[in-house]
């Protein structure tokens, strides 16, 4: 881990807290929800139905899009493979070594200042949240455990997944408020089931996995059709259709909002790479013979209804279908 918040010394770690905290403070924090929330759906929109996916690397490819546009300022997406080997080795490194002994100091903080007699001190954090005299029925799945009602008489040092005292974890609200907000983004669009009962950990005491974390992936939303009879699979509006024709897009909102303006019988079709809307009778004509058919316009107001459309709603529709497209190799 080097010289870090972790490992320095307190004459070391002080400034250095001090330096970083202002970033990480819960009003300041809230100001990342949109890029958490950006990251999530990037990582959700490669995901298609019926897919078999690693949750453990998925989760960290989101964190570190999430942590590097909001906190860093940068696109760590072309570094996520040289990056997330580093941060996996370093979080067993410090699962390994906090699983080790400390000297306890030679004077306990108690009233009677008793002395120690020497020899190794260790909290139990794993035992302790896991521990029947203080969690009834503790290894239940129970989020109800933490509602307000339930929590309002519990010891704050009961429960310390960041840890606690002056050098607890300096991204506590940056991780529970990610978990939220991606967790909501997420399951909005896709249903995930684990395809493992058992999930093999690193090392005994912690959640670094030891082996994929596989889970299979269920689209909620209804699919687009980019023929009639053969359904591509239910997807989901990537960020970069937000704002109308994304990076290596082939459809546009200008060119969904076309379709949905011209006659009943008009239909959206990719033709020599690009889109173009046209009368279902000119499909069979010879400039259009051979184009693939992406969606009619009846179809399109199926989906959407009559209502009229905002620039957001018009660039995730033209995603969807250019991800139609590209699912089949248009």
């Amino acid at each position: 881990m080097g010289s870090s918040l972790f490992a320095s010394p307190h004459d070391e770690w002080l400034p250095r807290r001090r330096a970083l905290q202002p970033i990480f403070t819960k009003q300041h924090v809230a100001r990342f929800a949109g890029h958490m929330a950006d990251a999530a759906e990037l990582v959700a929109s490669n995901w298609f139905d019926g897919a078999q996916i690693d949750l453990d690397t998925e989760c960290r490819k989101l964190t570190m899009r999430a942590l590097g546009r909001s906190v860093l300022g940068i696109d760590l997406d072309e570094r996520a493979h040289a990056i997330a080997p580093a941060v996996r080795s370093a979080l067993k490194w410090v699962a390994d070594r906090s699983l080790r002994p400390v000297k306890a100091p030679r004077r306990f903080p108690a009233p009677a200042q008793r002395r120690a007699e020497g020899g190794p001190c260790a909290v139990g954090i794993y035992a302790m949240h896991r521990g029947p005299a203080l969690w009834h029925d503790p290894l239940t799945f129970d989020p109800d455990r933490f509602s307000p009602e339930r929590s309002k008489d519990r010891s704050r040092w009961q429960y310390l997944p960041f840890g606690g005292g002056p050098r607890k974890c300096i991204g506590d609200h940056f991780a529970m408020l990610e978990a939220t907000v991606a967790l909501a983004t997420i399951v909005r669009e896709v249903e995930v089931r684990s395809v493992d009962a058992d999930f093999p950990i690193e090392t005994q005491f912690t959640a670094v996995a030891a082996t994929p974390v596989r889970a299979r992936i269920r689209h909620r939303r209804p699919a687009f059709s980019a023929w009639e009879s053969t359904p591509v699979g239910i997807l989901t509006a990537g960020a970069a259709g937000r704002m109308g024709k994304g990076p290596g897009m082939t459809i546009s909102a200008d060119d969904v909002r076309t379709l949905l303006a011209t006659d009943p019988d008009a239909v959206l079709v990719i033709v020599e790479g690009r889109a173009a809307v046209i009368s279902s009778k000119d499909v069979e004509s010879p400039r259009y013979r051979g184009a693939l058919q992406v969606v009619t316009r009846d179809e399109l107001v199926d989906r959407v209804g009559d209502a009229e459309l905002s620039a957001r709603e018009l660039g995730e529709l033209a995603a969807d279908l250019d991800t139609a497209v590209s699912e089949m190799g248009g």
